[in-house]
């Protein structure tokens, strides 16, 4: 009968019975602060339809405020049509790919505010019901403990993930560069294009109209059937050349719709100069010098590599003994209430995390050796699109230093022939060749601006301050 006694006390007791309402009373209000920190889920369907602007829309910004190679401090004025400077501001604001590019920055500043949250403290609990024995009462357990091995690398964590956010900023930047040189090459291409049609109208009309007057004079006996068949053949070859001009016209304009986020049949207008002038030695010199302080694709790569290296440090204090403290509060099903503290220690006796730091380790050298050929590279590609610049450029002047000289010598046969001093065949050939002349002029001056816009976004031209940092 004693051992009854006892357990009838223990049961009485309202000192004994009082701790049995702290466990799920404090459990109640741990879980109500958990529920009301819960963020909650809304659905966010995918479109169903196209989001591409049916006419040019009106932006409130420029390309140097946008800090893009070759900005001009100009307005945005879409009234006379688009230039070369406003269709590249026009690009990176309203295109469809950059847009989404941009949204990638937010996942990655998500990401520095994850690193720089502390961590969780971590509740148990535990319950037991006796099923036998002399003891009567339910047992539970609640203990509360935190890691403490994180606050250790929090640090690192925070400049790791810093570190990859300036880098994704500095990437979507250089797209930003590059989809602008994209709708500088297409405005330069269909500028050109439109000089270039002019030419070949001109010269179609040119050889059409031979071809009539020697098709009546083949039928009434004054020529040949073979001077009529070579004239068709020029007239042949000019309309091959104006109907493939015109195939790239339209190809040309949809590219550049396309990449101004515009429908396909959305009207676009461009006007204003193509220009061909080439930035001289000592600003390329100079350039090339601040090109890993200028080029945002090689200072996102240094932005890797300052990540890269907090994943080092990281790695190399996760090797030292990872440490959780805790406190408990429990009762046994005999009644017995306990307080205590509880403190788990990982020895680093056999892993010590070295595969991990080898791994970071190997990985650093990796993005060093990347860093180093993407300098390399960029040093030489300037060099070389300069190269290329430089022989266009001189290629340019020969061409039209010829222009004047056929110019003129197609206007002296010109009156020889209303003389009668020159046949008609005569004076087409030389005007034939002025009009390729022509076209060739273009087609090196669409070269050479092409390789300017090139050679300007290699070098973040203008440069203005060789010291000065993109995204510093």
């Amino acid at each position: 009968m004693k051992p009854m006694a006892i357990r009838a006390t223990r049961g009485a007791s309202p000192k004994r019975g009082k701790p049995a309402s702290i466990g799920p009373a404090i459990a109640a209000v741990i879980s109500g602060l958990l529920l009301s920190a819960c963020a909650t889920y809304q659905p966010d369907p995918l479109p169903d339809s196209p989001d591409l602007a049916a006419s040019i829309p009106e932006l409130h910004t420029t390309a140097q405020e946008l800090g893009l190679p070759g900005g001009q401090a100009s307005s945005f004025d879409t009234s006379d049509g688009l230039n070369v400077i406003e269709v590249a501001t026009l690009a990176v604001i309203n295109n469809p790919t950059l847009k989404a590019d941009r949204l990638k920055r937010g996942v990655t500043h998500a990401q520095v505010f994850e690193a720089g949250l502390l961590p969780d403290p971590e509740l148990g609990l535990n319950a037991s019901h006796p099923t036998s024995g002399p003891d009567s009462l339910n047992g539970y357990g609640l203990g509360l403990s935190l890691p403490l091995q994180s606050l250790i690398t929090r640090g690192a964590n925070q400049g790791e993930a810093s570190a990859r956010a300036q880098q994704v900023d500095l990437q979507v930047v250089w797209r930003e560069w590059q989809v602008a040189e994209k709708a500088k090459l297409l405005f330069v291409q269909a500028r050109n294009d439109d000089r270039l049609a002019r030419i070949y109208q001109t010269e179609r009309t040119l050889y059409a109209g031979r071809y009539g007057r020697d098709r009546a004079a083949l039928a009434r006996g004054d020529i040949t059937l073979g001077v009529t068949a070579s004239d068709l053949v020029s007239l042949s070859d000019a309309g091959t050349r104006l109907r493939k001009l015109r195939q790239r016209q339209y190809r040309s304009r949809q590219k550049l719709r396309a990449l101004l986020g515009l429908r396909p049949g959305a009207t676009l207008k461009l006007t204003g100069s193509v220009d061909t002038s080439l930035p001289d030695k000592t600003e390329v010199d100079a350039a090339i010098r601040a090109l890993p302080r200028r080029r945002p694709d090689l200072i996102a790569l240094r932005r890797g590599y300052e990540s890269q290296e907090q994943a080092v440090r990281k790695a190399i204090l996760a090797q030292f003994p990872s440490l959780r403290v805790g406190v408990t509060r429990g009762r046994d099903t005999g009644g017995v209430s306990t307080v205590g503290i509880g403190i788990t220690l990982d020895l680093p006796l056999v892993n010590g995390n070295r595969g991990r730091i080898a791994v970071e380790r190997a990985t650093r050298e990796r993005l060093r050796q990347e860093y180093q050929a993407r300098l390399d590279a960029a040093v030489a590609e300037v060099d070389r699109i300069r190269g290329e610049a430089l022989l266009l450029d001189r290629q340019l002047d020969t061409v039209r230093e010829r222009i004047p000289e056929l110019r003129e010598t197609a206007r002296r046969a010109r009156e020889s022939m209303r003389s009668g001093n020159l046949d008609a065949g005569t004076y087409i050939s030389l005007r034939g060749q002025l009009l390729a002349k022509r076209a060739e002029r273009v087609a090196v001056e669409n070269a050479l601006a092409q390789a300017r816009i090139a050679l300007e976004t290699l070098i973040g031209r203008p440069i203005g301050d060789a010291g000065t940092a993109v995204g510093k």
